[in-house]
């Protein structure tokens, strides 16, 4: 089987077109862009969630949340908590005893990362926190929060597999959902699980509420 070298779900198709031609059995987990939503009538454990959702293992986990939305009356209010903790966070090389968040894989990693800051950074995002390298030595990239994206910009639309969420308002249901594709999964901060069922009709994700799936 050819080997496509591409990061889109392009890639997916053209892997089961050739499994199909003689029968191969593929189970393919691709790479994502999970959204984590929180809505106005979250508790405030959202900050903590949303923060441990993008900056666990550095970013460098497929389900990372690495699109953060959030109902626009609440936005400051979690922005600023989830910066506060990136800010708070000791990052070091993995060796050492106070490091809270270690390096990235791999130098490629890091240039491909760093570049994706760049890219959102040069098309108007604002970093509320991090937004460059940590220091000269390791792979180690700052924890960043990212504000003023646009649906546009490849910051938000491709997977960056690193300690960096792009993080936007929202007003509605209706407007969320649509705005929720890309996703392995969706956690979803919310007290109203029927809400939950709703969002999972319209966006066609797997929703999880406090730990729980919402098929």
């Amino acid at each position: 089987m050819e080997h496509p070298r591409e990061r889109q779900d392009r890639a997916g198709r053209l892997i089961v077109a050739a499994a199909a031609g003689n029968l191969k059995k593929a189970s393919l987990e691709l790479g994502g862009k999970s959204p984590n939503i929180v809505f106005e009538d979250a508790s405030p454990e959202a900050v903590t969630g949303a923060a441990n959702a993008i900056f666990f293992n550095h970013g460098q986990c497929c389900v990372a949340g690495s699109r953060l939305f959030v109902q626009q009356n609440r936005f400051d209010e979690v922005i600023e908590g989830v910066a506060q903790i990136a800010k708070s966070t000791k990052l070091g090389q993995g060796m050492e005893p106070s490091t809270q968040m270690g390096p990235l894989v791999s130098a490629e990693q890091l240039q491909r990362v760093t570049g994706y800051l760049d890219s959102g950074l040069a098309d108007g995002a604002t970093a509320v926190t991090g937004g460059s390298r940590h220091g000269e030595a390791g792979y180690v990239v700052e924890s960043t929060v990212l504000t003023n994206v646009r649906p546009d910009m490849k910051v938000v639309r491709e997977e960056i597999f690193g300690p960096v969420v792009a993080a936007a308002p929202f007003s509605s249901l209706d407007d969320i959902a649509a705005a929720v594709i890309r996703g392995r999964q969706a956690p979803a901060w919310l007290a109203r699980h029927g809400l939950a069922a709703r969002l999972v009709d319209r966006s066609g994700l797997v929703v999880t509420v406090g730990g729980w799936p919402q098929h």
